[in-house]
């Protein structure tokens, strides 16, 4: 597609759109979300990482906080004072949804009657910005839980699954119990790298489920955990782990369950 720009003399250029707060998103390290009958979700910035502190203690998802912190940078293509009487024109005279960044406060009005955009209130004027930043502050408190199964800083040494252990040596390399000469070092480094890396695909509050088996992972000692015990909930259709210490509920694909607890030759 070629692009043609017009040159008209004398006609200066339109100045950038302003941002809806002053705020930066590093900036930023408490979050609240508050919703028409939801509970209020906080979160909350310590040592770079951010984790949901309420409803429900956790960590958080990076992707959706982001989500979130891009309000403050967001671009306002109008905005004006409103007097009291008239916020009911954009829905802002009994805002329903609302988000604090750190204190600042935004009130989330109704939609542009033509254009993709959203009214919102700060500080007393009301601007519009694209409608698309509604749907971060729309999100329910489970939305907010990480899918990552285990943290980019822990570093495992040992596993103990059903069926067999696995610990690693001083020369770094895995040792299976009991041991099974027909599996290469390889085989057992992509087991270790599925628990690494492993992400569930919905994160629920634990259901009160029994187990019946057990995996448990120790980490190095310069991680920030130095064990965790995960009870398997089910095999089929879903692979779940619950994870106690979160009070969380992890929920994968049947064939994840199978590389994560399974160890055959290639």
């Amino acid at each position: 597609m070629l692009a043609i720009v017009v040159y008209r003399p004398g006609t200066p250029p339109q100045p950038p759109a302003p941002s809806l707060t002053a705020l930066s998103a590093d900036g930023i390290s408490r979050v609240r979300v508050l919703r028409p009958n939801q509970p209020e979700i906080v979160l909350e910035k310590s040592a770079g990482a951010w984790s949901l502190v309420a409803p429900h203690k956790a960590r958080a998802n990076l992707f959706r906080v982001n989500n979130l912190l891009a309000l403050a940078t967001a671009k306002s293509t109008g905005h004006f004072d409103a007097p009291a009487a008239d916020l009911v024109n954009y829905g802002l005279d009994q805002a329903e949804t609302r988000v604090w960044l750190n204190g600042q406060e935004i009130r989330f009005g109704s939609r542009h009657p033509i254009n993709p955009q959203v009214y919102v209130m700060v500080d007393n004027q009301v601007h519009l910005i694209a409608a698309s930043y509604f749907s971060g502050a729309a999100l329910a408190p489970a939305d907010f839980f990480s899918h990552q199964l285990l943290d980019d800083g822990l570093k495992p040494v040992a596993f103990s699954l059903p069926g067999f252990k696995l610990i690693l040596d001083s020369n770094g390399a895995w040792q299976m119990t009991p041991a099974n000469n027909e599996l290469g070092s390889d085989r057992i480094n992509t087991l270790v790298d599925e628990w690494r890396h492993a992400q569930a695909l919905s994160v629920n509050r634990y259901s009160g489920k029994p187990a019946h088996e057990q995996a448990v992972i120790r980490f190095s000692a310069d991680s920030p955990l130095k064990e965790l015990t995960f009870s398997i909930l089910a095999h089929k259709p879903e692979f779940v782990l619950y994870r106690p210490d979160e009070g969380l509920e992890y929920h994968f694909p049947e064939a994840v369950g199978t590389r994560l607890l399974e160890l055959k030759p290639d």
